[in-house]
């Protein structure tokens, strides 16, 4: 469907007075490079440890309430190190800080595999989660464990948001591997994933990842060596993670990755 045609922008109008989503008008925008997810790679830990936060972006927004009828409420907004920050009062503060705070809601964008997408003609941004996933129960926010969508109207300025929001995504999807290189656990990052040496390895199973089709090996525990699903498959965990980006779903079998 062409964004720019006139059914488009009936469709849009459509959902905004059913009030099916999420809408924030944004008081301030800033450029940061557009990057998609498709392109993470493979990196070495120095790499990953110089990833630099995309620049912390925030200002004022109206969040559309889902209830018993549509009503707009004002909120403050931050976008800062991967997370989505919003509340009725004002609020600032490190990240650790604000994720403390029980009454500031947030996604975290690493913990669920996020499809975005631009409506170009309705200016709106939608953000929800890609094909067999959820919003990721650890969150805070109204739709948690469900695969609603959140969109943001951000008028003239939703070219400049996508690329602010591409941003976050990407810096959250790779520093996954950095937390955990550094002592967390996958299940913290909201993945069933167990770190298992090579030499535990049970006897008789695939020695291939089937991701990348290389032999499994500890190839460096800078990259966090190979994992075990919950269902029981083996795959080099820099490649299961970029598969995570995408799916959280096991490769092999299609079971659940989530913790």
């Amino acid at each position: 469907l062409d964004t720019r045609s006139p059914v488009a922008e009936r469709l849009a109008t459509f959902y905004l007075r059913r009030g099916s989503f999420l809408t924030l008008a944004m008081s301030m925008t800033i450029d940061t490079p557009r990057r998609s997810s498709s392109s993470l790679s493979v990196m070495s830990m120095d790499s990953l440890g110089s990833m630099q936060a995309p620049t912390k972006f925030e200002g004022m927004v109206r969040k559309q309430s889902h209830g018993a009828w549509v009503h707009w409420s004002k909120r403050k907004f931050i976008l800062q190190d991967g997370m989505l920050f919003w509340s009725k009062n004002s609020f600032s503060g490190e990240t650790v800080e604000l994720l403390q705070h029980p009454k500031i809601r947030y996604i975290d964008l690493a913990r669920t595999s996020i499809e975005a997408r631009e409506l170009s003609a309705a200016g709106i941004i939608s953000l929800k989660p890609t094909s067999g996933n959820v919003w990721f129960a650890g969150d805070r926010h109204s739709s948690v464990g469900t695969t609603r969508s959140i969109l943001f109207d951000a008028g003239e300025e939703h070219e400049k948001l996508m690329q602010s929001v591409m941003g976050h995504i990407d810096f959250a999807e790779s520093s996954v591997l950095v937390r955990v290189a550094s002592g967390s656990s996958w299940q913290s990052e909201g993945l069933n994933l167990q770190t298992t040496p090579i030499d535990e390895l049970p006897e008789g199973c695939e020695l291939e990842c089937s991701v990348c089709c290389q032999e499994l090996c500890d190839c460096g525990d800078d990259l966090c060596g190979v994992v075990r699903t919950g269902c029981g498959h083996h795959f080099h965990a820099a490649c299961l993670h970029r598969w995570t980006v995408k799916s959280k779903t096991c490769p092999l079998c299609r079971s659940s990755l989530q913790a």
